[in-house]
């Protein structure tokens, strides 16, 4: 698994994370 392969995809789904614990916290 390299870097430039799990990149994107790893940017995304922790944004999403992120999303959801703020929409959790409201």
């Amino acid at each position: 698994m390299t870097p430039s392969l799990v990149g994107p995809s790893y940017d995304s789904l922790t944004a999403k994370i992120k999303l959801n614990m703020l929409q959790n916290l409201t």
